[in-house]
């Protein structure tokens, strides 16, 4: 009869130590679960610099598909890390995982707080974000009303619209049909696909001065690793620059003003 050993140990990967726990299936040793947990210095566990170097061991010395690593910050990765390892899809402490090899925690993208997902197979590494709305649409916020404010040059608004966003960016409660960032992901963020030029796919819903919208662009990995500013200023200020024709809701009175 099958029966269920529990495991514990642990192992040292550069500076950090590593604590697994898990169990395994007697005789059948292939049904095997372990999860660890790195907490790095500072809050970094494994920084992406050391993903890319691990991908470009991964693809071997003579592969054109290459990440330069070098060129990535050496402070940008994910925090307080936790993974699991599993041949096979089970159930473990009342948690069900499937079959492979997957760690989690949090990531800055655009300086923004995201927890991620990886899952590692034997030829990518892919990430999925989880993106902290509130944040993105906080930052979003800043940055148009630094446009509007300092930059007559970059919008065609109205005194009137300016004078609108400016006071509901005051307020600590925010009328949605102004300005409402609904969600925004990233998709296709792979290292193949970042080694073989495919960048991933930036998606955003919101809404603006009472009309909903979405955008959809392409972004290379540095932007993933710089502020919030330049994503701002390189892909997203054109959708910002022009309320001229978008009706506006005065927070006050509740009222849309064509």
């Amino acid at each position: 009869m099958p029966r269920s050993l529990g495991l514990g140990y642990t192992i040292q990967i550069g500076s950090e130590t590593i604590a697994f726990y898990g169990y395994v299936e007697v005789p059948e040793l292939w049904k095997i679960f372990l999860e660890g947990s790195i907490d790095g210095p500072n809050g970094l566990a494994l920084s992406f610099q050391n993903v890319a170097i691990e991908w470009n061991d991964l693809v071997g010395p003579d592969s054109p598909f290459h990440i330069n690593a070098s060129d990535i910050p050496a402070d940008w990765g994910i925090d307080d890390t936790s993974f699991y390892i599993a041949p096979e899809a089970g159930t473990f402490n009342q948690i069900h995982y499937d079959a492979g090899f997957m760690f989690k925690g949090g990531f800055d993208i655009f300086d923004v707080n995201c927890t991620v997902d990886v899952v590692v197979s034997s030829d990518d590494f892919e990430f999925h974000f989880d993106i902290n709305i509130g944040q993105f649409e906080d930052f979003l916020r800043k940055e148009i009303g630094v446009m509007i404010s300092t930059h007559p040059e970059e919008h065609s608004w109205t005194p009137e619209q300016i004078s609108i966003f400016l006071e509901d960016m005051a307020n600590d409660h925010h009328v949605d049909s102004i300005l409402s960032v609904h969600n925004v992901t990233v998709s296709n963020f792979t290292l193949s696909g970042f080694a073989s030029e495919q960048n991933p796919m930036f998606d955003m819903e919101y809404t603006f001065f009472g009309g909903r919208h979405s955008f959809t662009c392409t972004l290379p990995l540095e932007i993933f690793y710089d502020v919030f500013h330049s994503l701002y200023w390189d892909y997203l200020k054109s959708l910002f620059s022009s309320a001229i024709d978008a009706p506006i809701h005065d927070p006050q009175t509740a009222i849309i003003i064509n």
